[in-house]
């Protein structure tokens, strides 16, 4: 019955374990569980990149407009030469996504010309689209045992915290799935800024009824930040 308990505050995670149960751990399960601590706090990392993606909604880029837009300006020195848009209102299906694959390979650089070496090669989606999502890139033959066309041409990163109630005012984004490409590029849809890595500090123990509860303090600092409108797109119907 004995357990790691755990606490968040403005400083970080706390983990603990009364002293009782850490000396009758004779299985060194509970041990174990403290070190395996540091690695869940380096996963941190993706989660905290896949709980980000919606804010690309209301968060501007670097030309003063939410990430995902329908007005970016092509160029950025000059907004009289058009806009180009990076989201769309489609519900995933293998016709939406070769669709939305297209527009990103006809978007214009600074310079008007298309981007046609724009390939996504991740494709973001909800736990509830998860099945969907690899009937589309993941099987070679579709229902109707045609070849796949569409098929390896974008891995599949699922975000199940998508599912889970996070919109403003209540609802989810259990909808929502992007294309971004991340390979081959000087520029990255995407940053993380890790101004701290990830670390387990010793906190001195307190005292109760059951005698010491020895703590640890697991904390990181990092942002994500939106870059290049140009090579990310998202859909959420």
């Amino acid at each position: 019955g004995a357990s790691v308990r755990s606490e968040a505050t403005p400083n970080g995670m706390i983990v603990g374990i009364s002293e009782y149960q850490w000396a009758d751990d004779k299985f060194n399960i509970l041990q174990m569980g403290i070190k395996k601590a540091a690695s869940k706090a380096v996963r941190w990392k993706y989660k905290r990149i896949g709980k980000a993606i919606p804010e690309g909604f209301v968060r501007t880029t670097i030309d003063q407009k939410t990430y995902f837009n329908t007005a970016h300006w092509v160029n950025l020195q000059n907004s009289t030469l058009g806009t180009f848009s990076n989201v769309a209102t489609l519900p995933l299906t293998a016709d939406n996504f070769a669709t939305v694959r297209s527009r990103m390979r006809v978007i214009p650089q600074e310079d008007g010309e298309a981007v046609y070496d724009n390939d996504p090669d991740i494709l973001m989606v909800s736990g509830k689209l998860e099945t969907t999502a690899e009937a589309i890139v993941a099987v070679r033959q579709n229902a109707f045992g045609a070849d796949n066309v569409n098929l390896n041409k974008a891995k599949i990163v699922v975000v199940p915290e998508w599912d889970a109630p996070a919109k403003p005012g209540g609802g989810t984004y259990e909808n929502l799935w992007c294309l971004f490409k991340t390979r081959d590029s000087a520029c990255k849809p995407l940053v993380w800024n890790e101004r701290m890595a990830p670390r387990i500090i010793p906190l001195p123990p307190n005292t109760g009824n059951q005698g010491r509860y020895f703590r640890w303090l697991i904390d990181a600092r990092a942002e994500v930040a939106f870059m290049d409108p140009r090579i990310g797109y998202a859909s959420m119907p």
